[in-house]
């Protein structure tokens, strides 16, 4: 029996952008959920466990980070990343607070998948049972 594939969603309101990074992240080898509703994204958080979403700043005249910090409060912990065309420093300094991934675009497919598997590395160090990160 193979091990479950770690689930990921995009969020973003260009189809091109969903289908370059849905085929990308397949290949990958993550079971991938895409769209470009705020609404539909938090349906599908509410019904599948994600490890990972990635989502645009801005998806249609709505803040992305407001979606994300929503997500965070519906008790899931998936690792968050936030993709902004226009960076703005209040954005950023949200983000961090939040422990969102804050990432310019342009970024490249590969620099994305680097900042997960970052992510990937930082919890395989957390230590659940204290609540602290484990000494290298």
């Amino acid at each position: 029996m193979q091990p479950a594939r770690e689930q990921i969603l995009i969020i973003n309101d260009e189809p091109l952008v969903l289908e370059m990074f849905e085929c990308f992240f397949r290949r990958e080898n993550f079971e991938v959920y895409v769209t470009c509703s705020a609404c539909r994204a938090v349906d599908l958080v509410k019904i599948c466990s994600f490890s990972y979403i990635i989502c645009d700043v801005d998806i249609g005249g709505e803040n992305g980070i407001d979606l994300l910090e929503k997500i965070q409060k519906l008790g899931q912990s998936p690792q968050l990343f936030a993709l902004s065309e226009s960076p703005s420093m209040f954005e950023m300094l949200r983000a961090k607070k939040l422990q969102i991934t804050y990432l310019s675009k342009p970024v490249s497919l590969e620099h994305l998948s680097q900042s997960i598997q970052d992510r990937q590395r930082e919890n395989f160090h957390y230590n659940e049972n204290n609540n602290t990160i484990a000494e290298n």
